[in-house]
């Protein structure tokens, strides 16, 4: 009689396993399924962000514009963002990231050499990006991303010297993208990777 009591109690635990189990599975593909629709949403608003960029210029993009290019609502919006600038933060951050592991002086960063080609083939976007509000909020948030990577001691104050190589990246950036002197993107990305790593050397404190 014992054996076949805890026989079924077994037996009536398995369904509640199965429960669990089920739950957990529906959970997971909720929230994967979640994921892809915010991942759409993104896409969405970063088309119509770089779209309405090259239209209007930044100073004169609004956040209703994007959320009707996008077709998408605001409260949506404001899920993801916190505004404009937060947008134009985030669809840059990937591309500067690689930018700012060129101080490091290890070598030309991975992917730097793709990133400056996929710059050039955008180049009337760089046109909207390079003037104006705009190239100070870029500079502010490549200076973020370059700070951590400086050498521990500096001779200047961490955000000025990160400011500077930022300043220095986006220069050279800016004079190739809306110039007319030609130079491939193999060039730019060394020439970006040795002095911004000679700077980061050179700003060291002895």
């Amino acid at each position: 009689m014992a054996v076949a009591r805890n026989y079924q109690i077994g037996r009536r635990r398995m369904p509640d396993e199965s429960r669990q189990k089920s739950r957990s599975g529906q959970t997971g593909r909720a929230v994967r399924k979640l994921d892809r629709r915010s991942e759409r949403t993104r896409r969405a608003l970063h088309g119509a962000f770089t779209k309405l960029l090259l239209e209007s210029g930044y100073e004169g993009l609004k956040v209703a514009d994007i959320l009707e290019r996008a077709d998408v609502g605001r409260s949506t919006f404001y899920q993801h963002y916190r505004g404009k600038e937060d947008l134009l933060r985030q669809s840059v951050t990937h591309m500067f990231a690689v930018l700012a592991e060129t101080v490091t002086g290890s070598g030309v960063p991975p992917g730097l050499v793709a990133i400056v080609a996929h710059m050039r083939e955008n180049r009337r976007l760089a046109r909207a990006l390079y003037r104006g509000a705009v190239r100070l909020l870029l500079s502010r948030r490549l200076a973020e991303l370059i700070e951590p990577n400086l050498p521990a001691a500096l001779i200047l104050p961490r955000p000025l010297a990160a400011r500077q190589i930022a300043e220095a990246q986006l220069g050279l950036l800016e004079a190739w993208l809306t110039g007319t002197i030609a130079c491939r993107p193999e060039e730019i990305a060394a020439a970006l990777h040795a002095t911004s790593a000679a700077m980061a050397l050179a700003l060291a404190a002895a």
